[in-house]
C-alpha cells in the first residue's frame, strides 16, 4: 500500500542520515587522529634534536 512504501522511504531516509553522520563522525576522528599522530612526530623531532646535543 502508499503507507507501506511512505514508511519504507522514510526508514530509508532515516537510514541514509544516519550513514551519513556516521561517516561524518569517522572522517572527524579520522582527522583527529592525523593531527595527534603529526604531533606526536613533531615531538619526536625535537627530542631527537635534543638528544643528539647531548651527544659527544
Amino acid at each position: 500500500s502508499i503507507n507501506e512504501v511512505g514508511g519504507l522511504m522514510q526508514a530509508t531516509t532515516r537510514e541514509a542520515t544516519d550513514a551519513a553522520a556516521a561517516s561524518e563522525e569517522s572522517s572527524a576522528a579520522i582527522d583527529q587522529i592525523t593531527k595527534v599522530v603529526a604531533n606526536v612526530n613533531t615531538i619526536v623531532d625535537k627530542v631527537t634534536k635534543e638528544v643528539s646535543n647531548f651527544r659527544v
